[in-house]
């Protein structure tokens, strides 16, 4: 369930022109690992920050790519 809610937001975000056209299905479950992940890390080392900025953080670094493309592709 999770990670089709999360597809769902990848596919809107697309058709917003936010994100370039790739798996959602993939990129979600990558989402769904970085969070596991990154509140793991943040546990561990990064309590200086709350665990949303430290999750927000990680989220920007992992969708950039899909944002960039989005914004220099022809519409």
């Amino acid at each position: 369930a999770l990670q089709r809610e999360i597809a769902r937001l990848l596919d809107e975000a697309h058709e917003r022109g936010e994100l370039a056209a790739c798996s959602t299905e993939g990129l979600s479950r990558a989402v769904i690992a970085m969070v596991r992940g990154s509140l793991l890390t943040w546990s561990a080392i990064g309590r200086h920050v709350s665990p949303e900025r430290w999750i927000r953080d990680d989220l920007e670094t992992l969708l950039a790519p899909y944002r960039d493309r989005a914004m220099t592709l022809p519409t």
